[in-house]
């Protein structure tokens, strides 16, 4: 039998803390989504006004992608997976998706 070893296996030989930590997250994520987009914050959130308006006009529109990003913006989940909330909520969901209009305000508040 002949073995590939893709790029996905060998980072998770090559880097196991990193792959294991955020598998792990990934996981807690997908039990802990519950459709509010309310989630608690980190303290770094807390502190950015610009992130933290991003997060409540997501809250506001509140679809299955908005929750995911929501989630993924309020726990720092975004700073330990390669591609970011982006590349979770998009790729994983797998629906056409786009900020809320809402969310141009935020860079003028």
């Amino acid at each position: 039998m002949k073995f590939t070893l893709s790029f996905g296996v060998f980072i998770l030989l090559s880097f196991p803390a990193l792959s294991v930590n955020s598998t792990e997250k990934l996981v807690k994520m997908n039990h802990e989504l519950n459709g509010s987009c309310n989630y608690a914050p980190t303290q770094k959130l807390k502190d950015d006004k610009t992130l933290s308006c991003v997060v409540s006009k997501l809250a506001e529109r509140c679809n299955k992608i908005d929750d995911c990003y929501s989630y993924c913006i309020a726990t720092d989940l975004n700073e330990t997976v390669g591609g970011g909330c982006a590349h979770i909520c998009n790729y994983s969901n797998k629906i056409e998706w786009s900020p809320p209009q809402s969310v141009k305000l935020c860079t003028t508040e």
